[in-house]
């Protein structure tokens, strides 16, 4: 006869307890309804929404938090509409069994994964993501991202038998099928936590390294995206230079170095056929190292950006830097 212990054991789920594919295709169908959503929004008003920028994620992060918030926070619910589909709730744990979500539990579980993944963190405004001043705060940035998505992932693959991750953890909840009456709460082992430090460490030395080496680059490139951003109709800008190899049917291969400078242009009435020559000869004139590239390739984007879905039509310019001062009279 086999013996039934208080504590679970933690190689294996335990009853009560959603599986991975469960609970991800009901993630993953939330995420296809919130998309058709926001779809449906840029029907509307797309040219309103085009001209927000980034500034919509805040628009997707709202829907997303009212869509969850309500749902899974009503009273005895505890299910999005994708949980519902699956046959699963998130419930909140209590000393004597499961509860319902409180509003504010729901909208807080919400929070920890849209933060990340719908407005891309804390500093999502913004065009001048080269320029010296924001370095640190790219960096910062970058690194509380890439640990906060990792143990997101991380917990919900390996922690197991419950599989809570850091939504759950934070407001004692679980995700459990809806006929379910119990549910556990075993603490997170301590080896995960360990393994979650060490990978936090290790990012943010390699992030470090990487911002020292690339720090002259920043300044030369936000030098270049400062002038651009002074274009009228000018929304969003980003800059960045690279090296690509061809290989030649006669033998050898040829190095080709460029710069691409990309732009929104939020306003519907605009033109790219107006503004990209704009945008090359402000890149020229505050830019002398321009001259050294192979091409100049300017990127006119029209986008709408709400972080639950996103819409974007591009259009490029390619010359060579002597083409592109040749057409304004400029000596290189």
């Amino acid at each position: 006869m086999n013996a039934i212990t208080g504590e679970p054991d933690d190689s294996r789920p335990t009853r009560n307890v959603v599986g991975f594919w469960r609970r991800s295709f009901a993630f993953w169908l939330d995420g296809l309804i919130l998309a058709l959503i926001g779809l449906a929004l840029i029907v509307l008003a797309g040219d309103a929404l085009m001209r927000l920028g980034q500034w919509g994620k805040l628009i997707g992060f709202a829907i997303g938090a009212l869509y969850f918030t309500f749902l899974e926070g009503a009273p005895g619910r505890g299910q999005s509409l994708g949980k519902r589909l699956m046959n699963i709730k998130v419930a909140r744990l209590d000393p004597t069994g499961l509860g319902p979500v409180r509003y504010s539990q729901a909208w807080l579980r919400y929070a920890i994964v849209g933060v990340p993944t719908v407005l891309g963190g804390s500093p999502f405004i913004g065009s001048m993501w080269n320029a010296p001043a924001w370095q640190w705060l790219v960096l910062i940035n970058g690194v509380l991202l890439a640990v906060w998505l990792f143990a997101l992932g991380y917990l919900y693959l390996f922690n197991r038998p419950t599989r809570r991750t850091l939504q759950d953890l934070a407001t004692s909840t679980i995700v459990v099928p809806v006929a379910a009456t119990t549910g556990t709460r075993t603490p997170v082992r301590p080896l995960h936590w360990n393994i979650l430090a060490g990978v936090a460490i290790v990012i943010a030395i390699g992030a470090g390294i990487g911002m020292h080496f690339m720090s002259p680059t920043f300044r030369e490139l936000g030098r270049v995206q400062q002038a651009v951003s002074t274009v009228p109709g000018v929304g969003e800008v980003g800059v960045s230079v690279g090296t690509s190899r061809m290989s030649r049917s006669q033998g050898g291969t040829t190095t080709t170095r460029g710069a691409a400078i990309s732009f929104t242009l939020p306003d519907s009435d605009l033109h790219c056929e107006q503004i990209s020559p704009q945008v090359a000869k402000a890149a020229l004139l505050d830019w002398p190292e321009a001259a050294d590239q192979d091409y100049l390739s300017v990127i006119c984007i029209r986008s709408i950006e709400l972080g639950i879905v996103h819409w974007r039509n591009q259009s490029a310019t390619v010359h060579s830097p002597g083409q592109w001062a040749a057409q304004f009279g400029l000596r290189m």
